[in-house]
C-alpha cells in the first residue's frame, strides 16, 4: 500500500516581505498574504483528504481561507 501526501505552505507573511525567519514565532498572514489566497482554490484532487495544519495562526488562517474545512477535516499538529 502506499500513501501520497502534498505539502502546501502558508500565505505571505509582514516577517517574510521583510526577509526575517519565522521559525516558531506565530506571525499573522500579511494584508497582501490574505489577498493572494483569496484567488486561490484548492485542486479537486485534494477535497476528499485530511488537512493537517500547523498550529500558527499564519497556517490556521491559510486553511480557513482556502476553506479546508469544506472539504474533509482539518486536524491542528
Amino acid at each position: 500500500m502506499s500513501s501520497k501526501f502534498a505539502i502546501l505552505r502558508h500565505g505571505i507573511t509582514n516577517w517574510n516581505l521583510e526577509g526575517k525567519i519565522q521559525g516558531r514565532t506565530d506571525v499573522p498572514l500579511s494584508k497582501a498574504g490574505r489577498i493572494s489566497l483569496s484567488s486561490v482554490s484548492v485542486p479537486s484532487l485534494f477535497h476528499d483528504v485530511e488537512w493537517i495544519t500547523s498550529p500558527l495562526q499564519r497556517a490556521r488562517e491559510t486553511a480557513k481561507i482556502l476553506d479546508l474545512k469544506k472539504h474533509a477535516q482539518t486536524f491542528a499538529l
